[in-house]
């Protein structure tokens, strides 16, 4: 082997922490070991060549070794953290929509999901947006994920091969209204095949699309028409400035060490634990009953959110509880798991989730309207606090469409209306109470069994679980 070879650890940690920037060694260097690499010069780094095996004999042993690496992971209750953890060494930062959709892959598994888990991501152009469902897509068998830009007809005609469970993921490529219809129609009952007719050659044919399969969009500043937003998880990518100095730091890092392989052990160790997982499998969520919302939310949205329960179940179904009759047990740990993705995008902070909005117009609600008591604002005042240009403040508030952006403008929520005055100067009228009282301050909580309370005072036994913690 050359200097610049070096070998990922062997075994991977039984709990693999989230990596972070890395750090300068007492040599100044750059640690490697931050990503989940080990340090290389001159003097290490370098493997004894094996003579007495051949290449085909050495790749079969380390295939064997992922093979039971990958065994164990599962067994011991580790997958989603493993993943997750793998993704993290590729990509910076984004963890709750990393984790999305890991979990929206795990949602295939199900057989009794009423809603599959489809995300969309959407942003400003460059921010990382593709490279974050790229990194996920590494993990995900090749067979069982469709990446790639297409006509409506194309995909029609590529769904007789497509394999149930399959990702279906779009590319910086908007739905048109035919393939809005579609997804619309399959996913109202994700667990049975859609059937769709149609005419070739001035014959009949019929086209069946397999079931269990789900959606993931990228796209800049798109949310979609209402319908088909409402069967999605909507997320934005981080683009804060620490953000952008963590991923400059990590380009830097990977310039000046070319000899390191990401894309190898972990990566295929995470990909192969996927057939350890049962098809088919079917969850019971035994506190249904008790999750509530303190925000008038629709229904799809407590589906989704009931949905990623039992994808976390599943992944984590070596330490759960089974029912006699073979089913997985979701704990209030894959609640935790749930809320922690899902709340925060329902308040707007990390995706759009209620409110169906672009990024700009979350920003607008949540780190100018929000906080405010006027009732009004000045177009200008706004612009100026958010450091938004003209064209992207006017897109905010009336919503742009055309041939890759759907999205409607602010003017859509209670409470808020655009106005001009006799000068021409443009302003948003904001009702606040109308506001709060549509929005309310959302977020999933589990209610605590009343055999927890028996000694608390009436008025207090309504407790909660909020992301995951007691009240």
């Amino acid at each position: 082997m050359t200097e610049a070879e070096c070998t990922l650890p062997e075994t991977p940690p039984s709990a693999p922490p989230a990596p972070s920037a890395p750090q300068e060694t007492s040599s100044g260097g750059l640690n490697l070991a931050e990503f989940g690499g080990t340090s290389c010069s001159a003097q290490e780094g370098r493997a004894v060549p094996q003579l007495d095996i051949s290449a085909a004999e050495q790749q079969s042993e380390e295939e064997k070794h992922q093979e039971d690496e990958a065994r164990r992971i599962y067994e011991s209750g580790q997958a989603f953290e493993y993943m997750t953890n793998t993704c993290l060494k590729l990509h910076v930062d984004d963890e709750n929509i990393i984790r999305a959709l890991i979990l929206s892959y795990a949602g295939t598994f199900i057989a009794n999901n009423e809603l599959g888990i489809n995300i969309r991501i959407s942003g400003e152009a460059g921010i990382g947006k593709t490279h974050v469902a790229n990194t996920v897509a590494k993990i995900i068998p090749p067979d069982y994920i469709l990446a790639a830009r297409f006509s409506d007809k194309a995909l029609l005609y590529m769904c007789e091969d497509l394999k149930s469970g399959s990702v279906i993921y779009y590319d910086d490529q908007a739905l048109s209204e035919q393939a809005a219809e579609i997804m619309k129609a399959q996913t109202s009952d994700i667990n049975k095949p859609f059937i769709y007719h149609t005419v070739a050659n001035s014959k009949h044919e019929q086209l069946t699309f397999p079931p269990l399969c789900v959606r993931w969009f990228v796209l800049c500043n798109s949310t979609g028409d209402e319908q088909t937003a409402d069967r999605e998880l909507s997320f934005f990518v981080d683009n804060s400035f620490a953000h952008q100095q963590r991923v400059k730091k990590l380009k830097a890092f990977l310039s000046m060490n070319p000899s390191v392989q990401q894309d190898t052990t972990e990566v295929d160790t995470a990909r192969r634990i996927w057939k350890y997982i049962r098809r088919q499998t079917i969850v019971q969520i035994p506190f249904a009953d008790r999750i509530e919302s303190d925000g008038s939310e629709p229904l799809r949205n407590l589906a989704l959110f009931e949905s990623l329960i039992r994808a976390s179940a599943v992944l984590h179904a070596p330490v759960r509880e089974m029912t006699a009759d073979g089913f997985v047990v979701a704990s209030e740990e894959d609640f935790e798991i749930a809320a922690r993705i899902m709340n925060p995008i329902l308040k707007g902070v990390q995706g759009s989730q209620k409110r169906k909005l672009t990024k700009n117009q979350e920003r607008i609600l949540t780190e100018f309207l929000e906080l405010k008591e006027s009732s009004y604002y000045l177009f200008k005042d706004i612009r100026d606090a958010l450091n938004l240009s003209e064209a992207q403040l006017s897109q905010a508030v009336n919503g742009r469409y055309d041939a890759t952006h759907h999205s409607d403008g602010l003017l859509k929520i209670p409470g808020i209306a655009a106005r001009q005055d006799k000068d021409g100067i443009k302003y948003l009228e904001w009702d606040a109470d109308n506001y709060w009282r549509w929005n309310g301050s959302n977020a999933y909580f589990i209610l605590r069994p009343v055999s927890e309370m028996s000694e608390e005072p009436v008025s207090e036994k309504k407790g909660k679980v909020i992301m995951g913690l007691h009240r």
